[in-house]
């Protein structure tokens, strides 16, 4: 079970490019055996992940499942602030550790939106239970 607290400055309802600025940037988290590495892909000139984290709002890839998105409930109207979302997710997959018992936690966002996102990770704590 992850619990995640992040302060997010994204109104909800807002255009943006390429999407909403909080509602078009998805939260995610999960676990891998094996490290999570980034790489460029040659094909369509974009960094991916070496683990399956789901695409956009995908609800789920085997390595991380979205949590939600960052939009603060705050209007495009008002005076942007940040706001803190405090967010609780089981991840929809069992990962079990390596042979050497290492375990990678993914905590991050995956974004529609093209233009600048700012959130504060506030807090992040883990509960792991043994799989028999």
């Amino acid at each position: 079970m992850f619990t995640i607290v992040v302060a997010s400055n994204a109104p909800s309802g807002a255009a943006g490019i390429g999407g909403s600025p909080g509602g078009s940037v998805y939260l995610k988290v999960g676990a891998s055996m094996v490290e999570p590495e980034v790489y460029l892909n040659s094909s369509d000139n974009h960094y991916h992940m070496s683990v399956d984290k789901g695409e956009g709002n995908e609800p789920s890839g085997e390595a991380a499942s979205k949590v939600g998105d960052i939009a603060n409930g705050l209007s495009s109207g008002e005076v942007p602030r940040y706001v803190s979302l405090k967010e609780q997710h089981e991840h929809q997959y069992t990962i079990n550790a390596s042979p050497d018992g290492e375990l990678w936690l993914l905590v991050g966002t995956d974004s529609g939106f093209e233009g600048l996102t700012g959130i504060y990770y506030q807090r992040i704590a883990v509960a792991l239970v043994p799989v028999k």
